[in-house]
């Protein structure tokens, strides 16, 4: 007999490689970066190429891969989260490898001269007024780019890269409640808008991501199909005519953008706090 499982304790026979009550692998190693590739890629595309029959409708047929999972036609593509969590790590780890690495501040590094701006023990002295705390706060943050400016706009977008990911993903629900507003005359659930969430995000990171690699005008071409891809998914998802499906899409758009740039404003105020 061999070693017991160290699973469920039972006794396979000499030489045995799992378990046969349990399944457990009974020859344990430590893991290997290799073997996590192999599975990753393995679970997703030896499973009848589910990878990329998902990524051949979401690229080029909008709302059919959101209107296939709602049909009830599921088995053959990624499901809408794991394809949303897959493609935004993708994206996030490229963004990252576009920010430069963090700047160590130089010591004795002088400000450029055009930056004059006041320090905190400049408040309540003559030719200045009291400091309230926004002031201060703000202060402090001048002065953390006033004595290495280089290292602070590098740190900056490091950390803006970093926490993103989680902005965005509080962003999927907020999208998702816009939809369920905008096109509250189609009597469809919310989670069938939170999955629409997920496959249009999905499609807006790989545009991007491509966008980013791509130079010229060819990656400008790409940004210009974020809003549009959007109205036509919604046409397909959705129904109804095209003018209808461009006004409400306008419309969807346009609080999002609001949303999103209210996300924007809280993770960069975040952000700098940190870099205090």
């Amino acid at each position: 007999m061999g070693p017991s499982c160290r699973n469920c304790g039972a006794l396979p026979p000499e030489g045995a490689h799992y378990c046969p009550v349990c399944g457990q692998e009974m020859a344990l190693h430590p893991p290997t970066f290799a073997e996590f590739v192999h599975e990753f890629i393995g679970h997703y595309i030896a499973l009848e190429g589910a990878l990329w029959r998902t990524l051949g409708l979401l690229l080029f047929k909008p709302g059919r891969l959101t209107r296939e999972y709602l049909e009830g036609r599921r088995r053959k593509y990624v499901f809408p989260l794991r394809l949303y969590l897959t493609i935004s790590f993708v994206f996030f780890i490229v963004a990252k490898l576009l920010v430069s690495p963090d700047v160590k501040p130089v010591a004795g590094a002088q400000p450029p001269a055009s930056i004059k701006l006041p320090h905190v023990n400049d408040c309540g002295t003559p030719g200045y007024g009291d400091c309230t705390f926004i002031d201060r706060w703000l202060i402090d943050r001048a002065e953390a780019a006033r004595r290495n400016p280089r290292a602070f706009a590098q740190n900056l977008d490091a950390k803006a890269v970093a926490l993103a990911p989680y902005a965005m993903f509080l962003l999927l629900p907020v999208f998702a409640g816009i939809m369920q507003l905008v096109w509250r005359s189609r009597r469809m659930t919310y989670g069938e808008h939170f999955v629409f969430s997920l496959h249009l995000h999905s499609f807006w990171f790989l545009d991007l991501m491509a966008s980013n690699v791509l130079l010229g005008s060819l990656g400008d071409v790409l940004v210009l199909l974020v809003p549009v891809y959007a109205i036509v998914a919604m046409r397909n998802v959705y129904g109804g005519s095209w003018l209808a499906a461009i006004a409400r899409g306008i419309a969807g758009l346009a609080l999002y953008g609001v949303a999103l740039a209210a996300t924007l404003a809280i993770t960069l105020i975040i952000v700098i706090s940190s870099l205090g």
